[in-house]
């Protein structure tokens, strides 16, 4: 999944995504935090 969130972001400036789980909590924050670092957003998780 997060391959392809990477992907949908590098095809257009513009892409955007929404992530939600039931909680909000631990899957929308480490699904955010692997989108940040593999798009090199981010450098570290901390």
């Amino acid at each position: 999944m997060a391959d392809s969130v990477t992907e949908w972001f590098e095809q257009n400036e513009k892409n955007v995504i929404a992530v939600h789980c039931k909680g909000g909590k631990g899957r929308t924050g480490t699904m955010i935090s692997v989108a940040l670092l593999k798009s090199g957003v981010c450098q570290t998780a901390t």
